[in-house]
């Protein structure tokens, strides 16, 4: 009797605690929805059709895609037009986990998302002018998520075996090689809370 009178008085010792954390997650989740920010909507709308340049800066080299009337050409070097078509369908798949806040509101914790030297960059110009560009940042270790500067310039949180499939095709167009060890030896980074896309208060 007196076991189950502790167990009792354990459970509803951890009901504040329990409540406090539906409701922090009920109000993170309420800020995403009315800043238009979903889980699992694209990290960035990307038509691949529309993109006629791209560039990519990976493992210390960078390579320029430019579209012609007979496919992909390189500026300066020569390219594969599907290893850079590989590219823009990674980019496009790309899906939020969660987003943690716009990169202005981040800047103490950017080194350690790996953001303030990311492992790679992307930069889409579309046919209207406009520039999409990316950050590859730190992945999580066990906890299977990795970080990215997005677009719209919010940080956010990916699973991290897209994000590994992204910057496999941003090796293969820049032709150089991600060490199979780079990504055993992870350390676990504990992925934050995500938040709203605007800024803190």
């Amino acid at each position: 009797m007196r076991s189950r009178a502790v167990l009792v008085g354990i459970l509803v010792a951890l009901l504040p605690a329990a409540a406090a954390i539906t409701w922090f997650a009920r109000h993170v989740r309420s800020r995403e929805i009315a800043s238009g920010v979903h889980r699992g909507s694209e990290v960035a709308a990307l038509d691949p059709a529309r993109v006629v340049r791209l560039r990519v800066e990976v493992r210390g080299r960078s390579v320029t895609a430019v579209r012609s009337p007979d496919g992909w050409r390189g500026e300066g070097t020569v390219v594969s037009g599907p290893q850079v078509d590989a590219v823009l369908a990674r980019l496009a798949a790309l899906r939020r986990r969660g987003t943690l806040a716009r990169v202005d509101a981040l800047r103490e914790e950017l080194g350690a998302y790996g953001l303030v030297r990311p492992r790679a960059r992307v930069e889409a110009t579309l046919d209207d002018g406009r520039a999409l560009a990316w950050a590859v940042g730190e992945e999580t270790g066990r906890d299977g998520a990795a970080f990215l500067l997005a677009p719209d310039e919010t940080v956010v949180i990916a699973a991290q075996e897209p994000v590994a499939a992204l910057e496999a095709a941003l090796a293969a167009l820049a032709g150089t090689a991600i060490p199979p060890a780079s990504r055993m030896d992870v350390p676990d980074i504990r992925t934050p809370a995500p938040a709203s896309s605007g800024s803190r208060r």
